[in-house]
C-alpha cells in the first residue's frame, strides 16, 4: 500500500469527539444533587417537629410535670419511712439499754427496820436521837460513791388542822435531803467521779447517825425519819432511794432498841 492510502485510512477513521472525564463529572453531579435533596427533606422534617402543635407541647409539659411530683412524692414517702424505721431502732436500743442498765445496776435500800440505840434526849442544843440501820445493796453489782443524809421530821409540823397530814410537806422534805446527799458525794479526789465508799452487791453497810434537831418535837408524837441515800452504778448514772421511819410510841415513850417502821410515804427510788 501507498503513503497516499495509507494516509487516506487514516483520515477515515472516527476521531474522539469531547472530554473523556465527562461521564465521571456527570455522576459526580448527580450523587451531589441527591445528598443535597436528602439534606432538604431532613431538614424540612426537623422544622416540622420544630413547629409541633401547641397542644402537644402542653401535654408534654404535663405529663413531665406529674413524672416529677410523682418522684417527688414518692421520694419523700421513703425519707418519711427511713426516719420511721431510724426511730424505731433507736427507740429499741434505747429500750435494750434500759433493760440492761435495769438488770444489771445496782440497787441500795434499807434493809429491816430503823433501831433507837439510846434513848432520846433533850437540851439547850436541841432534840437528839441515835438510830441505826442496815444499807443493803440488793442488785448484781457495785454501788459507787454511795451517800446519805437524813432529818427528823416534826410530824406536828405536817398535821393540818383537821388533823390530817401534809403528805407534799413530807415530799419537799425528802427532795431537799435528796440534794444534801448529793452534795455530800461530790468529787473530794481529782479524776474521781465521785466520793463516798462502794457497797458490793448483797453486802450490807451498818449505819448509825447522830441526829440533831434544832426544836424539840412535840412529845406526844412519834419519832419521824426521813432521808435519802445516793449512790451511782457502772454506766456512771445517778441513782437515789428516798426513805422514811416512824416509831410506833410517842417520842416520850420511846426507848433504846425500840424500832422505827416504812412510812407509807417517801418511799421511791430511781
Amino acid at each position: 500500500m501507498s503513503d497516499q492510502q495509507t494516509n487516506n485510512v487514516t483520515s477515515n477513521r472516527p476521531q474522539p469527539t469531547g472530554d473523556p472525564v465527562q461521564p465521571v463529572q456527570a455522576i459526580e453531579d448527580a450523587g451531589r444533587y441527591e445528598q443535597s435533596k436528602t439534606e432538604d427533606r431532613k431538614r424540612r422534617r426537623c422544622r416540622k417537629l420544630a413547629k409541633a402543635p401547641i397542644w402537644i407541647e402542653a401535654f408534654a409539659a404535663i405529663v413531665l410535670i406529674g413524672i416529677t411530683a410523682f418522684y417527688t412524692h414518692y421520694a419523700k414517702i421513703q425519707a418519711e419511712q427511713a426516719i420511721i424505721a431510724a426511730t424505731a431502732a433507736k427507740s429499741a436500743a434505747d429500750t435494750a439499754r434500759d433493760a440492761l442498765v435495769v438488770v444489771n445496776r445496782p440497787w441500795l435500800g434499807i434493809d429491816g427496820p430503823m433501831t433507837v440505840l439510846e434513848p432520846l434526849t433533850t437540851d439547850k442544843d436541841g432534840f437528839h436521837a441515835h438510830v441505826g440501820f442496815l444499807i443493803k445493796n440488793f442488785g448484781p453489782s457495785p454501788a459507787l460513791h454511795f451517800g446519805i443524809y437524813e432529818v427528823i421530821q416534826n410530824s406536828t409540823e405536817d398535821a393540818r388542822p383537821d388533823g390530817t397530814v401534809d403528805f407534799a410537806n413530807f415530799k419537799r422534805e425528802g427532795d431537799i435531803s435528796c440534794k444534801m446527799a448529793d452534795m455530800a458525794t461530790n468529787p473530794i479526789v481529782p479524776g474521781e467521779s465521785g466520793s463516798g465508799p462502794y457497797i458490793f452487791p448483797n453486802n450490807s453497810q451498818p449505819y448509825g447517825p447522830y441526829m440533831t434537831r434544832g426544836t424539840a418535837p412535840d412529845q406526844s408524837t412519834s419519832l419521824d425519819i426521813i432521808g435519802c441515800i445516793v449512790y451511782a452504778d457502772q454506766f456512771k448514772i445517778i441513782h437515789h432511794t428516798r426513805f422514811c421511819f416512824m416509831g410506833q410510841k410517842a417520842i416520850k415513850d420511846t426507848k433504846a432498841m425500840d424500832r422505827l417502821t416504812t412510812c407509807p410515804i417517801n418511799a421511791n427510788a430511781d
